[in-house]
């Protein structure tokens, strides 16, 4: 004002009345002159900005919270893991952070529906909050059921004290949907920040690798990342498989192979396979599936994997037509998840002329349960066109079996952990016996596979099952392409 110009004051002002309430204001102050340009008097502007504030506020909120739970969000707490990092390679400072995805969350939520889905997030969440220390504590939902837990100042005994009481108070909760009782569980991986990580990416990455270890467990399980862990170290391997995979669709060096499932009913005089994918490396040897296909999965690869085999076969189906087998051919979990797999499929088939209800595909069981939903539209869908599904790896899963009745499935597949030394572990034979009865009595043939003794097969015959698969029987061999 004495210098005559025209000032205001800072943008937080508030303008305490005499009530006592508090106003959010913007403030200006002119000087009011003479004829002589004479600084006479002033004149003071107040503007209610108490709407305006708050709607900043909302949208501050908004760019940092995830709108379903309340938390931060996944760029918040990219930003918070900046200035951890930051303090660990300039300071003392000690800081651990958590990687938590949910165990079942996808049954509750393709079972029930993604109303129960939010709600199941909404209750995990007050529990997690619960547990939260808001000054040294920062916990964010990173998406889907995927959950980040940064501890500031925090040594990783301590961490790892607060996160066993995390995951244990989670095991006892018990979700309830429409008279239903769920369990859920999480899979945390843990890693402690140090200066020699280049970027949060760093942070992230190993992270995210103790997870999936931990996960691979079979869930509800924590685990700290260690470079020098075995299993850590091969879930890092399969990173380097991402190139080898690329160059070898490019250099065409995927084949097909077949190995034979032997019907142990008389009356069945149809040959059945199912079709192996494996790779040539660079020096002619051939490469199982248990090298590459962990990584094509993780890294979403897999897709690609099962639309060229059906590709493939198909174009193989057709110029082979002494060919009368049944053959069986796999899909990943991405594919079941994939909305135009299905028109993919029936556009490859009707290329040809022949009859395709010679083909079946083998889905796991873990994968069906992650995507009910799509799983079972995919089954109703092709069956429509004469084509069955098969579940693999039956029984290796936790869940109950009542998802059985959301599964058009014709076949169930026994696990080999189970088949391995039946013969001799009375426990896996009734397990085994077990569920060769439920398929029977779902109206569903069975198949056992990884037969690998004279003895197992005995049990088997014995016991009525349908299909046997394994070296005993069968070893892998090329599909014959000439």
């Amino acid at each position: 004002m004495r210098n005559n110009t025209v000032v205001g004051l800072d943008s937080h002002t508030l303008l305490l009345t005499r009530s006592g309430n508090r106003i959010a204001i913007s403030d200006t102050a002119a000087p009011i002159r003479s004829d002589d340009g004479k600084v006479q008097g002033g004149v003071l502007v107040f503007q209610d900005e108490s709407e305006w504030r708050s709607l900043m506020q909302r949208l501050a909120w908004q760019a940092e919270r995830d709108h379903l739970t309340g938390l931060w969000n996944r760029r918040a707490m990219e930003d918070k893991l900046n200035a951890a990092l930051s303090s660990v390679k300039h300071e003392t400072r000690r800081c651990i952070f958590c990687y938590i995805d949910l165990d079942r969350f996808k049954l509750v939520n393709d079972t029930c529906g993604h109303r129960a889905g939010d709600a199941l997030l909404q209750r995990l969440t007050a529990i997690m909050a619960r547990r939260v220390d808001d000054k040294n504590h920062y916990l964010a939902r990173l998406g889907g059921d995927e959950f980040g837990l940064l501890f500031v100042d925090a040594t990783l005994q301590e961490a790892l004290e607060h996160i066993q009481g995390l995951r244990d108070e989670i095991s006892r909760f018990r979700f309830q949907w429409d008279d239903k009782m769920y369990m859920v569980g999480v899979s945390l991986g843990v890693t402690e920040l140090h200066p020699g990580m280049t970027d949060i990416g760093d942070v992230l990455a190993q992270a995210d690798t103790a997870c999936y270890h931990a996960k691979s467990l079979g869930g509800n399980a924590i685990q700290v990342y260690e470079k020098t862990h075995p299993a850590l170290r091969k879930i890092n391997d399969e990173m380097q498989w991402v190139g080898t995979i690329t160059k070898a669709f490019e250099a065409h060096r995927f084949v097909l192979y077949r190995q034979q499932k032997v019907a142990l009913a008389s009356g069945d005089k149809t040959q059945h396979y199912e079709i192996l994918l494996r790779l040539r490396g660079e020096d002619g040897e051939i490469i199982s599936p248990g090298e590459f296909l962990p990584a094509a999965e993780r890294y979403g690869l897999a897709p690609s994997f099962d639309r060229w085999v059906v590709r493939n076969f198909c174009a193989y189906f057709d110029t082979h037509p002494e060919d009368k087998a049944s053959y069986a051919l796999n899909l990943s979990g991405r594919s079941l998840g994939d909305s135009s797999f299905a028109d993919f499929i029936l556009d490859e088939i009707n290329k040809y002329s022949f009859d395709p209800s010679r083909i079946s595909f083998e889905v796991t069981e873990s994968a069906a349960i992650d995507s009910l939903d799509a799983c079972e539209n995919l089954i109703l869908t092709l069956k429509s066109r004469g084509i069955l599904f098969a579940l693999d790896d039956f029984g290796k899963g936790q869940s109950s079996f009542g998802y059985l009745k959301r599964l058009p499935v014709a076949y169930l597949k026994i696990d080999g952990e189970f088949v391995r030394g039946m013969n001799v572990d009375r426990e896996k034979l009734a397990i085994v016996k077990a569920m060769h009865t439920l398929g029977h009595e779902l109206g569903k043939q069975t198949i056992a596979e990884q037969v690998e003794t004279k003895e197992e097969l005995a049990c088997l015959k014995k016991m009525g099952v349908d299909f046997v698969q394994g070296y005993l029987l069968h070893k892998p061999e090329p599909l014959p392409v000439d």
